[in-house]
C-alpha cells in the first residue's frame, strides 16, 4: 500500500493555531498568528513557536517555561562578528623588540612572531591551552624566545631540525629549561605547537636548519 503522508501533508490546511510532535513533555511544534500568552499550557520545554504575524529577527521563538506554563522568547538569530569570533581563525601579532603576555583569550589562535628580540610569555599552564607560535622572518640581529609564566610548568618534546641527514638535529627539552629560543639559525616559517594539560607544556617544532630552535634556560 503506498503512503500519502507526503501529498496529505502538502495540501494540508492548518488551522490559524496550531501545535504538533506531541510527546509526553508536550508539543515540540506550533505556530498561528500571535505567540502564546504566558501560561498556557501543552508546549514542552524548549518547544519551537513559528510566529506567522512577527517581524523579521522576531518570528521564531523557543518555549523557556515548562508544559504547564509556557513562556516563549524570541531566538536572537543576529549573526556578528563578535558572535563568530570563536569560529574564525584569527592572528595574534607578537612584534619585535617587544614582550606579548598570551593569555587564555589567545588559546587556539596562530600567533605570528616577527624576528629579532620578539619575547612571549606563556599564561600559567591550565589544562586545553593551545597556541601555534610561526616566526614571520629570519633571524637578523637578536634571538626570539617564548617564555614559561613559572620554572615548573616545564616542555615535553623535541625540536626537529630540516637538516635531518646532520648530527644534533634534534634538542629534547630537560626540566631545567624554561624558554625556548629561536637563535641565529632560525628562518621564516619556523615554529612550535604548544598544548598543556594544566601542569605542563607539549609541544612539537619544526626549524629548517640546525639548532634553529632550541631549549635553554
Amino acid at each position: 500500500m503506498q503512503h500519502r503522508l507526503a501529498s496529505d501533508l502538502e495540501i494540508a490546511e492548518f488551522p490559524d493555531t496550531w501545535k504538533a510532535i506531541k510527546t509526553k513533555d508536550g508539543h515540540l511544534l506550533g505556530g498561528g498568528d500571535a505567540v502564546p500568552t504566558d501560561g498556557t499550557s501543552g508546549f514542552a520545554p524548549n518547544a519551537v513557536f513559528i510566529n506567522k504575524g512577527g517581524t523579521a529577527g522576531s518570528s521564531l521563538l523557543t518555549n523557556e517555561g515548562t508544559k504547564s506554563a509556557s513562556a516563549f522568547k524570541t531566538l536572537d538569530t543576529t549573526v556578528t562578528s563578535a558572535s563568530l569570533a570563536d569560529f574564525t581563525l584569527t592572528t595574534v601579532a607578537a612584534p619585535a623588540s617587544t614582550t606579548t603576555a598570551l593569555t587564555s583569550a589567545h588559546s587556539g589562535k596562530i600567533v605570528l612572531m616577527a624576528p629579532n628580540a620578539a619575547a612571549i610569555t606563556l599564561p600559567a599552564a591550565a589544562e586545553g591551552l593551545n597556541y601555534t607560535i610561526i616566526q614571520t622572518g629570519d633571524y637578523s640581529t637578536a634571538a626570539n624566545t617564548i617564555t614559561q609564566a613559572a620554572s615548573g610548568e616545564d616542555f615535553f618534546g623535541v625540536a626537529v631540525s630540516g637538516e635531518l641527514s646532520h648530527s644534533g638535529d634534534t634538542d629534547t627539552a630537560v626540566v631545567a629549561n624554561t624558554l625556548i629560543g629561536f637563535g641565529s639559525n632560525s628562518k621564516k616559517g619556523d615554529r612550535v605547537e604548544l598544548v598543556s594539560d594544566g601542569t605542563s607544556w607539549y609541544f612539537k617544532s619544526y626549524a629548517r636548519l640546525n639548532d634553529g630552535i632550541t631549549f635553554e634556560g
